[in-house]
Formats: C-alpha cells, sequence, structure tokens
C-alpha cells in the first residue's frame, strides 16, 4: 500500500548495483510522471559498494513524490537475475514497468498514455515504445532504434520470438504472474523471458511509435560495456542466450511453431559462439558449438553448410595459423 494508503495501480520495477552516476537520473525519469493515479517505485539495490543509496534516500527524503520509492538494499550480493526476481515479486500493482537503474524515462506521459491503451485494448497484455540509446563512453546520443515500417501492428508471441522488439525500458505490461517460475533464473535475459510469458495466452504487445525512454550503453553494463568486446565476457554471454533458448525450448515444448522459431535463434547463437571462439583460436568452444549444431540440423537442410564450416574452419585457421608461423 502507498503512503496514503491506496493501492498502487502501476508498479516500477528497477534493479540497480552501482549506479551511483547514473540512478538519479533513472529515479527523476520515474517520479516525473504525471499521471492520475498511484504509483510505487520498486528499487532493488544488490548491495552496490558506492554512494547509490544516499542518492536514493536524497530522493525519498526531498522529492515530492519521493513517498513512491520503496527501497530494498540487500545485504549481499545475490546476482542481477535474483534481484530482478525479488524486485517483481515485491511489487503490487495491476500494470508493471520496468527501468533498470542506468537507464532512464524521458516522456513525462509515458505510463499514462501506454496504461490508457492497455485499458482501451483488452486482447493487448504488453505496451513498448521506440527508444533512443546514449552511448556513455562517447557522450552521443542515438534516436530512434526502432524501424516503425515494421511494427505498425500489434505483435503477437510469434513475432516476439523472430525477433526482441522490445526494449526493456519502454515496456508497461499486465501483471499476470504474483511468483516467477524457478527456470528463468536460468535465463540472462529474464525480461525477454518475462515478455514472451507475457503473450504465451495470446495476448499481443502494441508499439508505440514515440521515443518514451533512453537505453544508456556504459563501461561497466552487463550488455553493453566495453569489456563485453573481451572474449571471455563474450563468450558467457553467449552460452547464456543458448541456456535461454534452451529453457523456452522446455517450457514452450507442445507449441511446434515457436520451437522451430526458438531452434532457429539457437543456430543464430551458436553460429555467432563460433565466431568469436574461431577469432580467439577456442577450439574446444568451437567442437561444443559443432555438437550443438548436429542436435539442431534435422529441422532444415538448409542448416547444414553452417553444420560443415562449424567443423571443417576450425582446422582451416589453425593450418593458416602453423603456415604463416603465427
Amino acid at each position: 500500500m502507498s503512503i496514503q494508503g491506496i493501492k498502487p495501480l502501476i508498479s516500477v520495477v528497477m534493479i540497480t548495483y552501482k549506479h551511483e552516476a547514473f540512478i538519479a537520473e533513472a529515479i527523476e525519469g520515474v517520479l516525473m510522471q504525471e499521471v492520475d493515479f498511484e504509483v510505487e517505485l520498486i528499487i532493488a539495490d544488490d548491495c552496490s559498494p558506492d554512494g547509490t543509496e544516499k542518492i536514493v534516500q536524497g530522493f525519498i527524503d526531498n522529492h515530492p513524490n519521493g513517498h513512491w520509492i520503496k527501497y530494498h538494499p540487500h545485504n549481499e550480493n545475490i546476482g542481477m537475475i535474483s534481484n530482478f526476481i525479488f524486485a517483481y515479486e515485491e511489487t503490487q500493482g495491476e500494470f508493471i514497468a520496468l527501468c533498470e537503474g542506468d537507464d532512464y524515462w524521458c516522456d513525462k506521459l509515458k505510463l499514462q498514455k501506454q496504461l490508457t491503451f492497455l485499458k482501451q485494448n483488452q486482447d493487448c497484455s504488453i505496451c513498448f515504445s521506440d527508444v533512443s540509446t546514449y552511448l556513455d563512453f562517447e557522450s552521443r546520443l542515438i534516436p530512434n532504434n526502432l524501424n516503425k515500417a515494421i511494427l505498425t501492428e500489434k505483435l503477437d508471441i510469434y513475432n516476439l520470438a523472430k525477433r526482441h522488439y522490445i526494449f526493456t525500458p519502454t515496456a508497461l505490461i499486465k501483471k499476470k504472474f504474483d511468483m516467477l517460475p524457478e527456470w528463468i533464473m536460468d535465463n540472462v535475459g529474464c525480461d525477454t523471458t518475462l515478455f514472451l510469458l507475457q503473450l504465451e495466452d495470446g495476448s499481443k504487445a502494441f508499439f508505440l511509435p514515440e521515443v518514451t525512454a533512453v537505453y544508456r550503453m556504459h563501461e561497466g553494463g552487463v550488455f553493453s560495456g566495453r569489456n563485453t568486446f573481451h572474449y571471455e565476457k563474450r563468450k558467457k554471454i553467449e552460452l547464456g542466450m543458448i541456456q535461454m533458448i534452451d529453457c523456452w525450448i522446455q517450457h514452450f515444448s507442445k507449441n511446434r511453431q515457436l520451437i522451430k522459431l526458438f531452434k532457429l535463434s539457437k543456430i543464430g547463437a551458436i553460429n555467432k559462439l563460433r565466431v568469436i571462439a574461431l577469432e580467439n583460436l577456442d577450439p574446444k568452444t568451437v567442437r561444443t558449438c559443432a555438437k550443438q549444431m548436429m542436435k539442431l540440423i534435422y529441422i532444415d537442410y538448409r542448416f547444414l553448410p553452417s553444420l560443415i564450416f562449424s567443423i571443417i574452419a576450425p582446422i582451416t585457421h589453425c593450418n593458416w595459423i602453423t603456415k604463416n608461423n603465427i
């Protein structure tokens, strides 16, 4: 319940870790929302070793909408996925919006517009929007990331399985689950998994063709930091993607059309991992990719060249290295 004793209509989930440089902008983007309903902001701090807590407390004490904030600092680091699940399961609203502590909203009417649409379109359980990207290490804003021409209609689960259109900080969803499934712990992209689960019942996702949020790419970002160019970090991310897709395949096992789409996505992830393994002379990972591909090749003979290449390329690459004394 809020400080006024009114149950919030929208809960905003904000997970944070070491976001001292960004958290104020993220919080301000939520608290500036012009709405005619109650909002709660769940901030789950994963034991940040910086000044995040002091900044959050400053908003609670001094901002006119500071009473929206429900701050949950953990005493020990529990990890990004566990922190997200914790924050999600703390929500009381009928709708949930997402904004991580290093992203921010740039539209004061974001929640009001999205809520109005969802109430008027009962066949939709997600409303998302266009997004801009801020490159923190270049101090540069890239506007309008999504192609409006291909997002003119409501999207179903099959559209989302083909391409993950939804940027996390843009989404507002109808709350369908009080508790998230345990297997989501194995998902490096638990937000994407949540969106798929939202649409499992046949509901749709609607694209609002306006920029309402900014996705920040910065040095410490899990998927966007410069350390993601390091081989071990890139390898970990791609292995996590493959594991996540395996979870989807298991959960949606009765839907043959979805399974085919997920397996196609898995082939893409395996190929991406294979390429970076070749670049970094990691034959063990290349062989792992080949084995994974062999398990999937029955889907479509057109993927046979990818399988052959994943086996032959490492040999050719190693021969070239030996020949050139590298």
